[in-house]
């Protein structure tokens, strides 16, 4: 188990990242809810959230649009780097990620309560200009780090929590070491074990993702065994068909004579291409099956690899979204790895 307590700052900035599979804010909520990682949250900011929240909608989907409109600028409609979520419905998810990150909040984290010693404690603190009011008066950051730290004093079975800030004037020596834990709280961390880690862009690349499941991997196993389920209903469907079309089996024997021709004929190619327009069945059918690089060219021309038939991500119950299953990039896997066998053959 990891323990991890976030400043604010840090909560902020995960609000507001890009809606698209596998973002950090995603890939936070799936560790938490599967039990891999604990929050420690201070009684100080829940309650700021709690009188904040409400005003966070408008400004997380003004990230959400300057994120869109730059990705838009430079990489085109057509672009996979584009936000898979159209703006209309940034308001929308705005309120969703505020609901998920609410339900963490309250359902999902260790609060730990502000008490008089606290106060007093962080009182003291704030009038002898020590860190992390060293440089400025941040009195409200005292007491949330001093209720960790009186936290993890109390339960010894806490064996790693790692502290993640943006806040380096607070936290951090100075501009110029940011990573490095000012002087003044180093032994207050080193007392209770706990780790800085300034930026959680290095708390995820250095700590979380070396140890916890990868979130992508889900995505990708929970979308292939949708996968598998949908072919098994498919199946199923099909048995109960009584009268199935007298054409549909003749049809797919001639399918997989022309797929075995090395070079099949204009007539040939005309009777795939209009079947895989005609029905769905005989799409799928045909891209798992071929591979010869002739279709390569005949798909091409035929408009099966233009990205606007790049069927966008599906969104879970549980915020995730994982991508759907598109039959021409089963065709391009196999014809890359046959390529590569032909190439070590050489």
């Amino acid at each position: 188990m990891i323990y991890i307590s976030l400043d604010t700052d840090v909560w902020l900035q995960l609000l507001a990242q890009p809606l698209e599979p596998g973002n950090k804010f995603d890939e936070l909520l799936f560790w938490i809810r599967n039990g891999h990682v604990r929050v420690l949250l201070s009684e100080n900011i829940l309650n700021e959230w709690n009188r904040n929240k409400a005003n966070k909608v408008k400004e997380i989907k003004g990230e959400f649009s300057k994120y869109y409109r730059v990705n838009d600028g430079i990489f085109g409609n057509n672009s996979a780097f584009k936000s898979y979520i159209q703006p209309d419905e940034f308001e929308k998810e705005a309120q969703n990620r505020i609901d998920q990150l609410d339900d963490i909040f309250h359902n999902h984290s260790i609060k730990i309560p502000i008490t008089d010693d606290i106060l007093i404690a962080a009182s003291k603190r704030n009038l002898n200009c020590e860190a992390p009011n060293h440089g400025k008066d941040s009195f409200r950051d005292t007491v949330n780090l001093l209720c960790l730290l009186n936290h993890l004093k109390n339960n010894q079975e806490v064996k790693r929590c790692y502290f993640t800030t943006l806040n380096y004037r607070d936290f951090s020596v100075s501009k110029n070491e940011k990573v490095k834990l000012h002087e003044q709280l180093e032994a207050d961390f080193e007392k209770v074990g706990l780790e800085y880690v300034y930026d959680y862009e290095r708390l995820w690349g250095i700590y979380l993702i070396q140890e916890l499941p990868n979130y992508l991997d889900y995505l990708k196993k929970k979308e292939e065994k949708e996968l598998e389920l949908e072919e098994r209903e498919n199946k199923s469907e099909a048995l109960n068909i009584k009268d199935p079309p007298p054409s549909y089996l003749s049809n797919v024997n001639l399918i997989d004579i022309i797929l075995l021709e090395d070079r099949p004929s204009s007539a040939q190619v005309q009777f795939v291409i209009s079947l895989m327009n005609e029905d769905e069945a005989y799409y799928r059918y045909v891209f798992k099956n071929v591979s010869t690089p002739f279709w390569f060219d005949v798909f091409k021309r035929s408009g099966f690899f233009n990205s606007s038939n790049v069927p966008g991500p599906k969104k879970h119950d549980d915020g995730g979204y994982s991508f759907p299953n598109w039959p021409p990039l089963q065709l391009l896997e196999r014809l890359s790895k046959r390529i590569g066998e032909d190439l070590n053959e050489d």
